[in-house]
């Protein structure tokens, strides 16, 4: 029996996986870690860090960020799900804790590490709230200016209503690819962040991805959502190895379903994430 191709990777995809997709493409995961042994993650990781405690590997001891790295690079195995782009090469930066606790400075530290190791793409499912502090503004921008294409969950914030300017840090900041969520009907969900900064939708309800310890788990949130943008860059970025962090984000806008209301708008930005 082989891995299950659930409807979010489907919906992305726009049908069936490609087993090579992301090849060659980095990908830093900053997160609480990666469970580094998980039979649909372990081929894939390529390295990392622990900004936490340094001295130690970046082990997955809270959930959230193995169940993010299923999203964007499960292997296409005979066992468990798919990711988006199953052969990426994915980079484990730990910054939160096992209770998903971290810093503002582990934060920066990580994209810090990102930059200099040369990732392609940096994807963050963490939300800091919407005061912008000089130094995250700094370090992401250094990011952007670098090659990195950033991709951040735009929170979970959102009023069911759509109502407010709520996305949260640092996917409010200009450059980064701001996420928001929606279901499997393509409607925004109702704790999705809202607001002009917002760039994208992607899937991030009822979410079936990785798990530390050989399991699986469905969780919701625009941290899920995230991931399978950062896994349709990758793809992007496989096709056009020199592309800058604009010109991928103009390829994944243009190949965007346009979702209501009509055009660009505060609720889902431009739309679905597709492959192109």
């Amino acid at each position: 029996m082989g891995a299950s191709l659930n409807w979010n990777i489907a919906r992305v995809l726009r049908g069936q996986p490609q087993s090579d997709s992301g090849t060659g493409v980095k990908v830093g995961v900053i997160d609480t870690g990666i469970d580094l042994y998980h039979p649909d993650l372990k081929v894939n990781i390529e390295g990392g860090v622990n900004v936490i405690q340094p001295s130690l590997l970046p082990l997955d001891d809270f959930g959230h960020g193995t169940h993010v790295a299923g999203i964007i690079g499960a292997r296409h195995n005979s066992a468990g799900c798919v990711g988006v782009a199953p052969a990426v090469s994915l980079y484990a930066i730990k910054v939160q804790n096992r209770y998903g606790e971290g810093t503002l400075m582990t934060l920066v530290k990580g994209i810090e590490w990102g930059i200099v190791n040369k990732m392609d793409i940096l994807n963050i499912s963490i939300s800091l709230g919407m005061s912008t502090p000089p130094i995250l503004r700094k370090v992401v921008q250094q990011a952007i200016w670098s090659g990195v294409l950033v991709v951040a969950a735009a929170g979970n914030s959102g009023r069911p209503s759509g109502v407010g300017n709520n996305v949260q840090l640092p996917a409010r900041i200009p450059g980064t690819v701001a996420v928001a969520a929606v279901d499997c009907h393509n409607r925004r969900a109702p704790f999705s962040s809202t607001g002009p900064s917002l760039a994208i939708s992607a899937p991030g309800v009822n979410i079936k991805s990785t798990y530390p310890n050989e399991r699986y788990a469905v969780l919701s949130g625009t941290s899920m959502a995230a991931p399978h943008v950062s896994g349709i860059a990758a793809i992007v970025k496989q096709a056009y190895p020199h592309a800058t962090p604009q010109q991928v984000i103009q390829v994944l806008c243009r190949h965007a379903i346009d979702l209501p209301p009509r055009g660009v708008d505060w609720f889902t930005g431009a739309g679905l994430v597709q492959r192109p």
